[in-house]
């Protein structure tokens, strides 16, 4: 299940993985994921529901989905590649990329935290999604040099990537308060 206002990206994903999206309209009033709607397209078949954290907006029904999902054992997933750092408008705020069995985020340069190429990072908190992710990302290695245990990919973040997007990342929340200011000025212009 997922959102029909978004890039290609969440329903793309679903397709590459064998399954058939279920797409969903967004909330009144927002471009969040409707998750009363998102519920009611919750079927037995469900294995994932993805959100999308547009324009740095986590969409605010997101605790009594991922109640939902847990209660179902339905893995929730952020689309967050246009909110890393962004705080979430339900208690206790926590951030983008921290409350999903799964968050997704880009390095784009476009992004919140832009590298100058392409690249991304998986987060999680449970310990054998973060080994299934390491050794998806290196071929199917569960450590460096060791045995292909599964089908993988080459998809580690190359080290200029990684040199660049951690040298931003101190200044992260000041190029967030700009990107709001920015925002703002284009707001009051258009009103």
């Amino acid at each position: 299940v997922t959102v029909a206002f978004t890039w290609v990206s969440p329903a793309e994903v679903v397709l590459v993985a064998g399954a058939r999206p279920v797409i969903v309209d967004v909330e009144e009033g927002g471009f969040g994921l409707d998750v009363d709607k998102a519920i009611a397209a919750m079927t037995p078949r469900t294995k994932a529901v993805i959100f999308v954290s547009l324009f740095g907006s986590i969409p605010p029904g997101i605790p009594r989905l991922a109640a939902e999902c847990a209660s179902r054992g339905i893995t929730l997933i952020e689309d967050a590649a246009q909110s890393f750092g962004a705080t979430a408008p339900f208690p206790p705020h926590p951030r983008s990329c921290a409350f999903a069995d799964l968050s997704c985020t880009s390095f784009f340069p476009t992004k919140p935290l832009g590298g100058y190429g392409d690249g991304g990072a998986v987060f999680t908190p449970h310990p054998h999604l973060a080994a299934a992710l390491r050794a998806l990302r290196a071929h199917g290695a569960e450590r460096p040099k060791g045995p292909i245990v599964r089908v993988g990919f080459n998809a580690r973040l190359d080290a200029m990537q990684a040199a660049i997007v951690s040298a931003k990342l101190p200044g992260l929340e000041e190029a967030l308060a700009a990107r709001k200011a920015a925002a703002g000025r284009y707001r009051a212009g258009l009103e």
